[in-house]
């Protein structure tokens, strides 16, 4: 078989740079102009089936294999897909680890302003004239 003639998808297991490994079946995906080998991770006991892009330098090997070693090796790797990202998620908890917490409007006692709590606070900066802090009017950036 040529180069041009062999199979370009197959069940394998492909190890990458940083000691990771996967299992499952790769292909050749292209997007953008650009190609990507894609690994569809299958479904096993834990994690449901899921895809990864990979370009070629990220990858160290790829060992071919039958559709039963790869589901196989898949299952015992246990690797969960990479999460989405949630920016109200990720807010939440840095404001939580700095001990606060996003109440909604509704939650608030009847008569709180957030909008006069605000502008008392904002108000502050460059009031303060002793030249001694940093929140005066004159700063270097």
């Amino acid at each position: 078989m040529t180069t041009q003639e062999e199979k370009k998808e197959f069940w394998a297991i492909v190890s990458l740079l940083g000691h990771n490994q996967l299992a499952g079946f790769l292909d050749e995906y292209t997007m953008g102009g650009c190609s990507f080998l894609r690994l569809t991770v299958p479904e096993t006991s834990k994690q449901p089936s899921w895809s990864r892009l990979f370009k070629d330098n990220a990858i160290y090997s790829i060992d071919p294999c039958t559709e039963a070693v790869a589901k196989w090796k898949a299952e015992s790797l246990n690797i969960a897909p990479m999460t989405i990202w949630d920016a109200n998620t990720m807010l939440e908890k840095n404001l939580a680890l700095q001990g606060k917490v996003i109440v909604s409007k509704s939650e608030l006692p009847e008569g709180f302003s957030a909008a006069q709590e605000v502008k008392a606070v904002s108000s502050h900066y460059g009031t303060n004239d002793d030249d001694n802090d940093i929140y005066d009017d004159e700063r270097p950036f």
